[in-house]
């Protein structure tokens, strides 16, 4: 993927700053973050490509943030079971 520019190209390194796990899917940049000492120890975090856009979601255990990204369809190959 080429880097983004700009205020997207921002929000794109922040999402992989510090990210255990990174995919794009259906126009977004997705990452996994880990920060055990955390109240909320798992974050995903998501960048559009399209336009500078960001947001996160907090979860308490891994499990957790997989049922969630397996509910909204984020990552097919989880949905699929690959």
């Amino acid at each position: 993927m080429r880097e983004p520019y700009g205020y997207i190209g921002h929000f794109v390194r922040a999402v992989k700053q510090d990210a255990i796990e990174v995919w794009q899917h259906d126009g977004c940049l997705y990452a996994v973050k880990h920060h055990p000492q955390s109240r909320y120890p798992w974050r995903l975090e998501w960048a559009r490509l399209d336009r500078p856009d960001m947001s996160d979601a907090i979860f308490t255990s891994r499990a957790e943030l997989d049922e969630y990204v397996i509910q909204k369809g984020l990552r097919p190959q989880l949905t699929l079971g690959i």
